[in-house]
């Protein structure tokens, strides 16, 4: 079974800490109904969804995968850099706490989800205005027990490597090279976005399914015609928050429970 833990925008949402892109209103309604759209996605690609309550004076609540990371062995809850986003974080641990072992990110280490793409027994972490030296050294001790290797990564010119980088599966990476440079390892195969599309790279792995802003129509039929199975979602104006598909959510495999 997959687990999806979500949290529903709040009002504060227009308030949100933005880096790269430049701030424009948001609607908030339209954001909340996009985020429905999007957790309905999740259940028809059998996901089972815990929603948390909105949390109405933290803006940036709904981006969840920025506060905690989830591997087959254990959760790490993460530390983000900014102070007012650390607020998010008890209810995020709580809600894994029934699936996994919860291990945890001291300070003075940062780190956010969002750096942290997983790809079999290896962890690419983005090294980023948002996860410090300190915080990889940190996982990196926390992980080495489960045979993991951590895999630096510089990010520059985007918010997190997963801004610019998704695992799609099969040994694939959807990546916008002009933001990531992930190490010529030759492990994986890449898919870059459409010129067009900067932000197309950040997706959402489902099962066997990729899941896919509506507004990168290129990158889309590009990863299509490499074989994956691609479904869209509307997230624009959730977008405005220098978030997308892979943000909204922390999934993970867990046992089903009677």
């Amino acid at each position: 079974m997959l687990v999806a833990i979500v949290r529903e925008p709040g009002a504060a949402l227009p308030r949100c800490d933005l880096v790269h892109r430049a701030r424009e209103p948001i609607d908030v309604a339209l954001a909340v109904r996009q985020h429905r759209a999007y957790c309905a996605r999740l259940v028809e690609l059998g996901v089972r969804a815990i929603a948390l309550a909105p949390e109405s004076e933290l803006a940036d609540a709904a981006f969840v995968e920025d506060v905690l990371v989830v591997l087959d062995e254990a959760a790490v809850v993460a530390r983000p850099a900014s102070e007012a986003r650390r607020a998010e974080v008890e209810r995020v641990t709580d809600a894994v706490r029934p699936y996994r072992r919860v291990l945890h990110i001291d300070a003075p280490g940062t780190l956010e989800g969002g750096d942290v793409l997983p790809v079999g027994d290896v962890v690419y972490l983005g090294l980023s205005t948002r996860t410090n030296l300190e915080g990889y050294r940190q996982l990196e001790r926390l992980l080495l027990p489960y045979g993991y290797r951590i895999e630096p990564v510089e990010v520059a010119r985007c918010l997190h490597l997963k801004t610019g980088c998704s695992f799609l599966g099969r040994g694939t990476v959807l990546v916008n090279p002009n933001w990531v440079a992930l190490p010529a390892t030759g492990r994986l195969e890449r898919i870059e976005v459409h010129p067009d599309e900067p932000y197309a790279a950040n997706a959402l792995r489902v099962g066997e399914t990729v899941l896919m802003a509506d507004s990168c129509p290129r990158t889309v039929q590009g990863v299509r015609e490499r074989g994956f199975a691609v479904v869209t979602v509307e997230v624009a104006e959730l977008m405005k928050a220098e978030a997308g598909p892979s943000c909204l959510s922390v999934l993970f495999a867990a046992e089903e429970q009677g």
